[in-house]
């Protein structure tokens, strides 16, 4: 353990990176924010004196800046990572194409990913309460893939009375959804029933919805996308063919920023902790 208070330069992002610098204080760290509401605008990083750098989730959006929609300045990704010191640590949700060893990309992470998986699950029950022109209870819902997300979606839709339908590609993850007390179809099988649910939940980042599908899903039905680029359905065939899309991307940002940002700090510092920083 280091012989002062651990510090960390929390750079950009949005209430995520607020809340999740809030846990850190609370776990006894402290903290420094750059380019948030109410805090100073990105300044270099020798004036940070910090042990760490947390970098927002998702890191970028364009390829080029860090995601920093609270900020007034734009912040360079090559200007941060280049004034970085080579010792320092960098945690940041998202990244790719960069090969940085000092970064960690805690996004990439199990415990993470468990731990968003809830409210990207939430978020998606309310927008299908504000989208839907029917309960939720009784509704015919199709989940996409059953990986966390969608274990979570499915969990959260069927306690109030979602009929579930869980379509995978693996046998493992059929079964599995078969325990759990949902009916469960290969992927495969979803061309033939498209047209027997109202809404449809894409958790897998494939194109899955190609235009064979698209046809025969119901007047009244509708798309969510939860999953990342490159997404399950391309939104402008989709919409050519009538069919109603809802893109969900950033649901725990947008809807329980709280939430999200203590499961960013909870997972660099148990990061910390495998890298015996912390004990």
């Amino acid at each position: 353990m280091m012989d002062h208070a651990f510090t960390f330069a929390v750079i950009g992002g949005d209430r995520r990176s607020f809340y999740a610098a809030e846990r850190l204080e609370e776990y006894g760290f402290k903290t420094k924010l750059f380019g948030l509401k109410g805090t100073e605008i990105y300044l270099p990083y020798e004036k940070t004196e910090a042990d760490a750098v947390l970098l927002p989730v998702p890191f970028t959006r364009d390829g080029v800046h860090i995601f920093a929609p609270e900020s007034s300045e734009k912040i360079l990704i090559s200007e941060v990572l280049a004034s970085v010191p080579e010792q320092t640590m960098i945690f940041a949700g998202g990244v790719n194409g960069i090969a940085d060893q000092r970064i960690s990309d805690y996004a990439k992470r199990d415990d993470f990913a468990w731990m968003n998986a809830i409210p990207t699950a939430e978020g998606a029950l309310l927008l299908a309460m504000q989208n839907g022109r029917i309960t939720v209870k009784g509704m015919a819902v199709a989940v996409i893939g059953f990986g966390r997300v969608a274990f979570a979606v499915a969990k959260i839709f069927a306690s109030i009375g979602a009929e579930i339908t869980v379509f995978a590609r693996k046998e493992q993850a059929r079964t599995q959804a078969h325990i759990l007390g949902y009916t469960a179809k290969p992927i495969s099988a979803l061309a033939d029933c498209a047209d027997s649910y109202r809404l449809l939940i894409n958790t897998v980042p494939a194109k899955i919805f190609d235009g064979n599908i698209l046809k025969r899903i119901g007047k009244d039905a509708y798309i969510m996308e939860l999953a990342s680029a490159p997404f399950g359905v391309d939104f402008e065939e989709a919409a050519s063919l009538g069919v109603h899309t809802v893109s969900a991307s950033g649901l725990p940002g947008k809807y329980f920023p709280e939430t999200a940002g203590y499961a960013v700090a909870e997972t660099v510092r148990n990061i910390l902790r495998e890298k015996q920083i912390l004990f």
